[in-house]
Formats: C-alpha cells, sequence, structure tokens
C-alpha cells in the first residue's frame, strides 16, 4: 500500500484512489471487475456487464460511498481528474457518472 502506483501505473485511476483514501486498496481487472478493500474490512467488488473500463472507472465513486467512504476528503481536482469524458464527433460532449453523484 506504500506504493500505489505499482498497481496500475503513475496515472491509472486505481493508483489515484490509493494514494487519495488512506487505507485503501483497489484493483481493476479484466472484462469491466473492480475490487476494492479497506484497511478496517470494508470491501467491495462488482462487475460492469458490458466490460465497459469508463463505467467501471465512474461506478467505483458510488461503491466507495456504499462502503460509507467520506468523499470530501478526496480534492475536487482529484474528483475531476477521475470523471470519464464521453467523445462524440471527436469532440468531447459529456461525461459518465453515476445518477446520484452531483457536484
Amino acid at each position: 500500500m506504500s506504493h500505489p502506483e505499482f498497481v496500475g501505473g503513475p496515472t491509472r485511476d486505481v493508483t489515484v484512489w490509493m494514494q487519495m483514501i488512506p487505507g485503501l486498496m483497489v484493483k481493476d481487472g479484466a472484462d469491466g471487475v473492480m475490487a476494492a478493500a479497506l484497511s478496517d474490512g470494508r470491501a467491495c467488488a462488482y462487475k460492469i456487464a458490458d466490460g465497459s473500463v469508463a463505467a467501471r472507472q465512474a461506478a467505483m465513486i458510488e461503491a466507495l460511498r456504499a462502503m460509507d467512504v467520506d468523499l470530501d476528503q478526496v480534492a475536487q481536482e482529484t474528483i475531476d481528474q477521475l470523471e470519464v469524458p464521453v467523445y462524440g464527433g471527436g469532440r468531447r460532449v459529456g461525461t459518465l457518472s453515476p445518477l446520484e453523484w452531483s457536484r
């Protein structure tokens, strides 16, 4: 846990989550699988049915909330970094995020 960049690389979403939330271990897998655990034993795992990496990334916010993680401790610039852009016609047209996530 002292080197989260070894899990997914220096800029991957799993690395950013582990850097921002003390005691969190996160690992993504093939076909939209995600697992996360906190040092106190709270944990979650989920799979996005269509294997979408973008949906897996966006769903992590609500998975953490379901584990009662206070996301107020995560800096706004980090949340912005973890947003998943949606492109159409070669330009950004929106952002993928869980419905309950509002600013």
